[in-house]
C-alpha cells in the first residue's frame, strides 16, 4: 500500500543548538536555476517548479535548499514566488560557498563581501 501525502513524514533534526527541528531530507531547488550557470540544469518552467516546491511540505519536507552557484539568485525567486502565501513555516537554506563571479561566472573564491552578496 502506497503512503499519501498526508501519511508521508520525514525524520526530523536539531539544526545545532538552534532548537530548529529540520527534515534531513530537503527540497533540492538546484534546477529550478535553469541554465543560469554551468551548475545549471538547461530550461525550466517555473510553473513546474512552483507546483514541486507547494507539494514539498504537503510530504513533510520543511527545508528548502538553494545555492548561489545554482543560478544566481534564480532559484530564491521561484522559491520566493512558490512560497509567498503558503501559511507555516518552512526554513530555506542558501549556501554561498561558490558565489557568482565575473561575467555570471562560478566564482571558486568566497570573501566576506561576495557573501554577503549572496546571502
Amino acid at each position: 500500500m502506497q503512503a499519501t501525502q498526508q501519511q508521508k513524514r520525514f525524520e526530523t533534526r536539531e539544526l545545532g543548538s538552534t532548537g530548529l527541528e529540520i527534515t534531513r531530507h530537503g527540497f533540492g531547488a538546484w534546477a529550478t536555476g535553469g541554465g543560469c550557470s554551468e551548475f545549471g540544469s538547461g530550461l525550466q518552467e517555473d510553473e513546474g517548479s512552483i507546483a514541486a516546491i507547494r507539494r514539498a511540505p504537503g510530504l513533510g519536507i520543511n527545508r528548502i535548499d538553494t545555492a548561489a552557484a545554482h543560478g544566481f539568485g534564480r532559484p530564491e525567486q521561484v522559491v520566493g514566488r512558490a512560497t509567498a502565501d503558503v501559511a507555516g513555516r518552512s526554513s530555506g537554506f542558501t549556501k554561498a560557498l561558490l558565489p557568482e563571479g565575473p561575467g555570471r561566472a562560478v566564482g571558486h573564491r568566497l570573501t566576506r563581501d561576495s557573501g554577503r552578496r549572496t546571502a
